[in-house]
């Protein structure tokens, strides 16, 4: 989940060298240009069933003053004992605020 959205970030060329030093078992295929674009646009990664069916893996960016990205959040959830769908934008904003933190919150467009 989290190696997803570093190839949002990353240039091709990084993304290229750092899914090669994966395990062979946790590379993915390379995801589609829409798809690196849709992740880069919301600031949101979400896959369900890739780790375990109904477990959800969701990560999210965290930005520095460069607004470069700085590090990736990630949860693991089973949606069975989610208590209410808006639990998982609880990750969301813990990394707003760590951006706000860090400088970099510009990638939010938040305040």
């Amino acid at each position: 989940m989290c190696g997803l959205l570093f190839q949002a970030y990353l240039s091709e060329a990084h993304a290229d060298v750092a899914r090669k030093l994966q395990p062979a078992g946790y590379r993915n295929k390379k995801p589609s240009k829409r798809e690196l674009k849709q992740m880069r646009d919301s600031c949101w990664a979400e896959l369900t069933g890739h780790l375990s069916p109904g477990i959800t893996g969701q990560a999210v960016p965290v930005f520095d003053a460069q607004q470069e990205l700085a590090c990736v959040m990630t949860t693991v959830t089973n949606l069975g004992l989610m208590k209410e769908p808006e639990d998982r934008w609880a990750l969301f904003e813990c990394a707003k605020q760590a951006a706000r933190e860090t400088g970099g919150s510009d990638r939010f467009a938040i305040e």
